[in-house]
């Protein structure tokens, strides 16, 4: 018999899981038979049986499955294309990549102090901030690919959850070279789009006095922002 084709069945499988995932009416699911003979692969039978109980009483998932609702598609100033989508946990490579990019002018703004580049791109660091439970925090990468088609990450945003269930703090943060095209407005928008769907109903974030270009971000969305003698910094907060 010819070897069975894997791609296609880890295919079938990844989309079966994905569809249990997205119809939560789906109480139980089979196929089967599934015959498998090289790249043919045919479902004799199947059978669903749905849920006719309350919302309530449905299974919930363990693990909340990548968002990818929230992708979305944008062209920068200088005509660079770029996808907005939640990061994931294979992207600690090319986060390396994009704190090398970050001037420390930049990590200043960021982080209210100085960080040396080993200590952001350590591993125990890093993959905390792209193994996210999807439920508590939300991270947004702009990915782009350059000429030779290598994807590279040009700016990060983030929602936490620290306290209270309806507020969500954001941080923003866009590598050196992507600057002035757009690109934090962007990422700081898709960033409030989710946060209205969760179901929040408070963004907030803290801002340096003399980061100019993110109380002009901030301006434009419609944040109020006020000082905070507590803090030493500007607090940002926008009611959705």
């Amino acid at each position: 018999m010819p070897p069975v084709n894997m791609e296609k069945l880890s295919n079938i499988l990844v989309q079966f899981s994905r569809l249990i995932v997205e119809q939560p009416l789906i109480r139980e699911m089979d196929i089967n038979p599934l015959t498998v003979f090289g790249s043919e692969l045919t479902a004799l039978d199947a059978r669903v049986v749905v849920n006719l109980s309350e919302e309530s009483s449905w299974p919930k998932l363990a693990i909340r499955p990548y968002p990818y609702q929230y992708l979305k598609p944008l062209i920068l100033k200088n005509g660079v294309p770029a996808t907005l989508r939640p990061i994931r946990p294979e992207d600690e490579a090319m986060m390396v990549e994009f704190h090398e990019n970050l001037s420390e002018n930049s990590i200043y703004m960021r982080y209210f102090q100085s960080l040396k580049l080993d200590q952001r791109v350590a591993h125990n660091r890093l993959i905390r901030l792209c193994f996210i439970d999807y439920r508590r925090e939300m991270a947004i990468v702009a990915e782009s690919r350059d000429s030779s088609g290598r994807s590279r990450i040009l700016g990060v945003g983030r929602l936490s959850r620290p306290f209270q269930k309806n507020e969500m703090e954001f941080s923003l943060l866009v590598a050196d070279p992507w600057q002035k095209q757009g690109l934090g407005f962007e990422i700081l928008s898709q960033l409030i789009a989710i946060g209205k769907a969760e179901g929040l109903k408070r963004v907030i974030g803290s801002i340096l006095p003399e980061n100019a270009a993110m109380k002009a971000i901030c301006g434009r969305l419609g944040f109020k922002i006020e000082y905070s003698n507590e803090m030493k910094a500007l607090v940002a907060v926008l009611e959705i």
